[in-house]
């Protein structure tokens, strides 16, 4: 796809649009003021240039109507839909903190209580995205934002899918380190099982503070995750060593589901608190 000149406003509605904070699946990501009601929001802008040029243009439409599908508490939420001749403009809860990204990089890894914590979250609300038939199919952690109460906020749902009653799909999305062995095969897989091993990756990096996988080439990369070709450092707890392999397990049938995440012992005991940074 060539590369689209985003043509934005400084202001849309009742709201000043301001600088970059982001990217998302289709658009950029800005911030936006409310001046009446003084409170900043996040804006995703998609041209509607860029929309007329996919193939599948049911993805965009598709990802309005999941976030409006999804209520939680550790959900960005949407708030407005708004466009004109150039974009579409889609007006999202602001997330202070950034990602989870930036707080593993800042602080190297978290510990594993500090961890449980956030993740505990995150599966709270992946639990609730399953229990609605839906996959986010791109779970890592720049798409887990972090706003000012220090709770976790699962975002970008581009690639998200309502699924059909036999629970599987086939279309190959994510991104390269958190991506399954399934959506790398080419064949059929099933969609929650595979965010749950994308689970498992993100929670490897937030106590380690690196990923699995040691090759950058990708295709020595897919190898290594076809093959769950990786270790577990043994500073961390045998509970917490344990719970990894139930995450990033070959073994679809093994491979723990969001709700039995949810519930393991390892988490037992964990608080949902929040957490100011």
């Amino acid at each position: 796809m060539s590369a689209i000149t985003l043509i934005c406003p400084n202001s849309i509605g009742p709201y000043e649009i301001r600088k970059t904070i982001g990217k998302g699946s289709f658009g950029t990501v800005k911030l936006a003021y409310r001046p009446d009601i003084h409170k900043y929001f996040a804006m995703k802008v998609i041209s509607k240039e860029r929309i007329n040029m996919m193939r599948d243009k049911t993805r965009f439409e598709q990802e309005i109507r999941i976030q409006q599908t999804l209520r939680h508490p550790h959900i960005v939420q949407l708030y407005d839909l708004l466009q004109d001749l150039n974009n579409y403009y889609i007006v999202m809860e602001f997330c202070g903190n950034g990602e989870l990204l930036s707080l593993i990089v800042a602080q190297k890894k978290l510990n594993e209580y500090q961890a449980k914590i956030y993740f505990q979250q995150i599966l709270d609300a992946l639990s609730f995205i399953h229990s609605r038939n839906i996959a986010h199919r791109d779970l890592k952690p720049e798409n887990i934002l972090i706003d000012e109460y220090g709770q976790i906020k699962i975002s970008d749902f581009g690639f998200a899918k309502f699924l059909h009653s036999d629970g599987m799909a086939s279309t190959s999305c994510g991104s390269p380190c958190y991506i399954s062995p399934e959506v790398i095969s080419g064949k059929q897989y099933n969609p929650m099982k595979s965010d749950m091993w994308s689970c498992g990756v993100i929670f490897y990096a937030m106590v380690t503070g690196k990923l699995p996988w040691t090759q950058t080439n990708k295709r020595q990369l897919f190898k290594q995750i076809r093959s769950a070709d990786f270790s577990i450092p043994m500073d961390l707890s045998p509970e917490c060593r344990d719970y990894i392999s139930s995450l990033i397990n070959l073994d679809v049938n093994e491979r723990l589901s969001a709700e039995e995440a949810r519930n393991h012992s390892y988490l037992e005991g964990t608080p949902i608190v929040c957490m100011n940074r």
